[in-house]
């Protein structure tokens, strides 16, 4: 079976060949956004594939590697330029079983987080009949997220706000990745606005050592604008879990303290300050 549970992971390295979804680097796959169970790691510029696990503090448990030679790409199709197929096939002779599986990736609106399915045809060599009533073929369709494999991330006890301009909001997450710096907001509000990348109100991390990391995007936000951004107003206070995606910095940087503002805004802020992991 292990064989098997990496199929998707190879999918996802055989993309960046071509060069059409991903860029260079290092990603995860999960069920869910904030999800560290049965995640499976790609490295696009070596095409490595590991099988990671995390106890309940979220350390690194184990790490397995994963022999590529017995798969095959079979099919790679470019359906538009927010979404592809690939088709990959297991061609081990010696096996028992072997699978056909085809990976739909979707571009959610910034280069942070994919949207990865994957349709698995497995087949049992020894059968006759493949669908039969012994079950000598299944296929299975599983979803997820994919994002940038944190090389650090901070769960909200560990995290420490000296003060925040309104007292519903909470940091969530902090992840610390190759290209980005990504904060989870939790905000609880009827309406507001989230300014998007470039605006003079838009959000932004303020070093303590005197550096200031610029917003390149965001996910969870349904503002009327382009890309989310913009104003989302509901009927009842609604909680909305947000993430922010900045320029990457150091964990030294990050570690002399830090303050996540709105730009410019000067009144009805969601500003956090003197952050400490």
């Amino acid at each position: 079976m292990k064989r098997v549970l990496f199929t998707c992971i190879l999918l996802l390295s055989i993309a960046s060949v071509h060069g059409q979804i991903f860029k260079d680097g290092t990603y995860l796959f999960s069920s869910q956004l904030h999800d560290f169970k049965d995640i499976r790691v790609f490295d696009i510029s070596n095409q490595s594939l590991h099988s990671l696990s995390f106890n309940d503090d979220k350390e690194l448990q184990r790490k397995s590697v994963m022999s590529k030679e017995k798969y095959k790409f079979k099919e790679y199709s470019l359906i538009n330029k927010n979404s592809a197929n690939l088709t990959w096939i297991n061609s081990c002779e010696e096996c028992v079983w072997t699978e056909t599986q085809i990976l739909n990736i979707f571009y959610l609106g910034n280069d942070f987080i994919y949207k990865g399915i994957t349709n698995r045809i497995v087949n049992n060599n020894q059968g006759i009949d493949c669908f039969d009533t012994g079950g000598k073929c299944f296929t299975t369709t599983k979803s997820g997220y994919i994002r940038i494999f944190p090389n650090l991330f901070y769960k909200k006890n560990s995290i420490h706000v000296g003060g925040k301009s309104d007292q519903k909001n909470e940091i969530k997450e902090i992840r610390i990745t190759d290209k980005t710096t990504e904060i989870t907001l939790i905000i609880n509000t009827t309406s507001g606005i989230i300014n998007p990348v470039g605006n003079n109100q838009a959000f932004y991390v303020s070093l303590n050592n005197g550096k200031k990391l610029k917003l390149l995007g965001q996910y969870g936000w349904k503002g009327d604008g382009k890309g989310g951004f913009g104003t989302w107003a509901t009927k009842t206070e609604t909680k909305r879990e947000v993430i922010l995606f900045f320029e990457p910095a150091s964990a030294e940087d990050l570690g002399q303290g830090f303050s996540l503002k709105e730009g410019n805004c000067t009144s009805g802020c969601w500003n956090f300050y003197d952050i400490s992991i």
